[in-house]
């Protein structure tokens, strides 16, 4: 993030006032390249260091396992990722480059009052599972962002003159809500238990 905030096509942009159109739409083109590279190695090496320590995560799991039940459930669950893992990286990366490519075009996507009031109404349509791991991953996002205030600051001051519209939280593309959204993405297609997916929500973290 903080390299990224420092790319040539946001260094010298002011945190206050607004970018013409034509301007706006060539600095975030050399913004997405900008980034491009830097997202691209900083999400390999997340996927790799995911790939390497899930296995062994699980093992242990398995071997300090308090029933069967959960014995079961973490090698069930490292059978079923272990052929996902090598991907992992160029998943993740693949996902957020298309989040960070649409910010190419016009207009910019903002969030609404009408679409947060949908996504209101369908939290309470969910069942227990799906809102356990909800509360897992916005716990991940909530302390992510508690601990990294300053730098998440000073980015979403560049982004949000950049772009045109307040990028904070959710509208971040680069924030810990993105990468965390984009991750779950990945991890809701394998089908795993809710005890192991737990477990490795937090390794996750």
């Amino acid at each position: 993030l903080h390299e990224a905030a420092n790319t040539p096509s946001t260094s010298g942009l002011a945190v206050q006032g607004t970018a013409n159109q034509p301007q706006r739409e060539t600095k975030i083109h050399l913004f997405v390249q900008g980034c491009d590279p830097l997202l691209h190695q900083f999400l390999s090496d997340l996927g790799n260091e995911l790939a390497a320590k899930t296995p062994d995560f699980l093992l242990e799991k398995i071997d300090t396992a308090k029933s069967n039940l959960e014995r079961q459930q973490c090698l069930e669950a490292l059978r079923t990722l272990s052929p996902h893992l090598p991907e992992f990286g160029d998943r993740l990366y693949g996902l957020m480059r298309d989040k960070l490519g649409r910010l190419t075009q016009t207009p910019s996507p903002q969030p609404s009052r009408a679409r947060d009031k949908d996504q209101g109404t369908e939290l309470t349509l969910v069942d227990g599972e799906e809102f356990e791991i909800w509360v897992s991953y916005a716990g991940i996002v909530s302390r992510l962002e508690a601990n990294n205030q300053a730098i998440l600051f000073e980015v979403e001051q560049r982004l949000s003159y950049l772009l045109g519209y307040e990028a904070r939280h959710e509208t971040n593309p680069l924030g810990p809500h993105a990468i965390v959204q984009a991750l779950r993405i990945i991890g809701d297609a394998i089908p795993i238990a809710l005890s192991p997916r737990l477990l490795l929500i937090g390794l996750l973290e």
